[in-house]
Formats: structure tokens, C-alpha cells, sequence
């Protein structure tokens, strides 16, 4: 797996596995492998269509073990400690889809995943559409997008460096050079302006140089029972 340095839940949400040390149940083994070759093939197509970087990966914990709720009396609320580790904050909330009991009496079954990513516009049409020609059958169920920065607010601010270059341009150099740029107009002066504005101070709207989003993608996998004949192939 690629994940960037100090990135949250860098274990894929299989870290009471990989850095806990802890060991499955045999039981819940086939499921977790099935889980873990899911994401694997996802995080593969993800960066196979230019993703940057997976940011964090949810999964559903049927694993861990909820205890049962203890009754206790009413007691004063004791203080907080200053030095309480904070919590981790949960990762996204997960479909959970129910499978239709005529399905689950065929033997299908159906997982919920999320998985933020960094890439670009592109890439997300890219793997839409890779996902529906994928041999997993998996469903969409959400697909959020946030933007890294506000494309009004450079706008903006281009705009005034546009007009302090002109500006500058008017009042700079002897009489000469004030009586050519008299001649000109504002809007010549600006063209002049932003050719000479650096690449990386400009708003880019191409898709293939804009700014990696933040992308949120929620789906499920539905899986069927293996098919045994009656050779036991």
C-alpha cells in the first residue's frame, strides 16, 4: 500500500492486525482476506488511474468485539485529565446495505468500503468508469468532492496583481516610456500583465494541471457463494 507519511489510519483499518500485533479468529479469516483483497484491487485501480495519494480507508469491522452495556449507578462526572489522549476521529459512516432475502438465500453477500484519495478531476470519470467494467460487482453508493482551495478567491487575487502590474507598468520609467504606455489600453496593459504573470500564480482550469482534490468514495461489493456440483467442483 502507498500511503503518505503521517496519514491517519495508514493501515487500511486492518491495524489491530498490522501494528497491533493481534491475531484473527479462524473463523472471521476468509472474510478479512476477502476484505483485504478488495481494497488492494480498488487502491490498484485508483493509482493505476492517477491517484495521488489514499488518505484513508474504511472497511466493515465485523471483527471487533462490542461489549455488552453494564449498568451503573448515577456518579459525579470526574474531571478530565489534561494529558487524556484525544481519540482518533472516526472514519466515514458506511452504507451497511441490507441484502435482499431472496438474494442472501443464494448465497450473496455484500460489503461496505470508503476510501479518500487525492487526485485529479480526471481521475475520478476515469475510475467511474473502470469501476463498471470491473469483474467485482460493486455499486456506488456515495462520492463527495473537496476542492484544496477557493478558485473565486485566486481569482480574485489575480485580479490585483493584474492591476498593480499595470499600474507599476505606467508609472515606470522616464517620459519616453509614460507616452507609450499612454498609448495603450488598460485592457493591452493587462494582456502584458498576465503573460508576464508566472505559471504558478494563474488560476488553471485544465483538469490535467488543476490542483489534486479530496475525494470521498463509498461503495459496496456484492459477492456470490462459490457454485459446488455435485463432483464437489
Amino acid at each position: 500500500f502507498r500511503v503518505p507519511e503521517g496519514t491517519s489510519n495508514a493501515a487500511y483499518d486492518f491495524a489491530r492486525y498490522v501494528t497491533e500485533g493481534q491475531l484473527p479468529a479462524e473463523n472471521q479469516v476468509p472474510r478479512l482476506a476477502q476484505q483485504f483483497a478488495t481494497i488492494t484491487h480498488v487502491s490498484d485501480l485508483l493509482f493505476a488511474k492517477g491517484a495521488f495519494a489514499i488518505l484513508s480507508v474504511t472497511r466493515e469491522k465485523f471483527d471487533e468485539q462490542k461489549a455488552a452495556p453494564v449498568e451503573e449507578k448515577p456518579t459525579r462526572r470526574p474531571a478530565r485529565r489534561r494529558n487524556a489522549k484525544a481519540e482518533e476521529p472516526a472514519g466515514p459512516a458506511l452504507s451497511n446495505t441490507a441484502v435482499p432475502p431472496e438474494l442472501a438465500a443464494d448465497g450473496i453477500t455484500c460489503e461496505s468500503y470508503a476510501i479518500r484519495f487525492q487526485a485529479r478531476y480526471n481521475t475520478i470519470a476515469e475510475v467511474l468508469n473502470a469501476l463498471l467494467k470491473d469483474p467485482l460487482f460493486i455499486v456506488v453508493t456515495d462520492l463527495s468532492i473537496t476542492r484544496p482551495n477557493d478558485v473565486k478567491a485566486g481569482y480574485d487575487a489575480i485580479q490585483k496583481s493584474l492591476d498593480a502590474r499595470v499600474t507599476s507598468a505606467k508609472n515606470r520609467g522616464g517620459r519616453q516610456a509614460q507616452t507609450e504606455m499612454a498609448g495603450k489600453s488598460t485592457a493591452e496593459l493587462r494582456r502584458e500583465a498576465l503573460a508576464n504573470l508566472p505559471l504558478v500564480d494563474r488560476v488553471v482550469t485544465d483538469p490535467a494541471f488543476s490542483m489534486p482534490l479530496t475525494i470521498e468514495l463509498k461503495f459496496d461489493v456484492y459477492s456470490a457463494a462459490p457454485v459446488v456440483t455435485k463432483e464437489g467442483k
